[in-house]
């Protein structure tokens, strides 16, 4: 089970993904505006952090196969290419709030 799966992690692994996530809602306008969406739909603190976790192991992945450094400005020009609305509605209010 999926339950089981996480139980059996590399423990140091998943907490320094988690500890990334968690200070990255601070620095990032897309991971807190993905933080408070889901939030907003009562998921739980942990439940959001480590789905923020695996969508920065995907950029990290994806920056280390391109060989380039990660650039803040081009995943918000990717997440509106990909129309993430969703994601540029919640940023909209971060940033004016």
């Amino acid at each position: 089970s999926r339950v089981t799966a996480r139980k059996k992690r590399p423990k140091f692994l998943h907490q320094t993904f988690v500890e990334q996530a968690t200070h990255s809602i601070g620095f990032s306008i897309w991971a807190r505006a993905f933080y408070e969406q889901h939030r907003s739909k009562g998921k739980s603190h942990r439940s959001v952090i480590r789905s923020l976790a695996f969508k920065w192991q995907r950029i990290m992945f994806r920056c280390w196969m391109e060989k380039s450094p990660y650039n803040e400005q081009q995943y918000l020009l990717t997440l509106n290419t990909k129309g993430q609305s969703l994601y540029l509605e919640k940023m909209t209010q971060v940033v004016n709030n």
